[in-house]
């Protein structure tokens, strides 16, 4: 995926990690004086299909927090840098 692209979905990879947020927010949400609504028109799992089936347009709507989070994460994936050992002309080892 290009980086500057607006990605349409989720990658494979964070579909799992979405729907056990989606799940824990669903969860709390009767425990948080913000969200003391949601369930009384719809149960969890009307709620719960209704965002799977919304995921599309949910990751275009944060396409740029999405795109932040996936080259972060990149970024933590590759190995290090391996730059050559510079010396410094006179600069010794401690104690020689």
């Amino acid at each position: 995926m290009h980086m500057n692209s607006v990605p349409q979905h989720l990658l494979n990879e964070d579909r799992q990690d979405y729907e056990r947020i989606l799940d824990e927010a669903l969860r709390s949400a009767p425990h948080n004086p913000e969200l003391a609504a949601v369930g009384q028109r719809l149960n969890s799992e009307q709620l719960r299909t209704m965002a799977l089936n919304a995921t599309a347009l949910i990751s275009v709507a944060a396409a740029t927090e999405y795109q932040h989070y996936v080259k972060v994460r990149e970024e933590a994936r590759r190995p290090p840098a391996v730059t050559p050992a510079v010396r410094d002309a006179g600069a010794g080892e401690p104690g020689t």
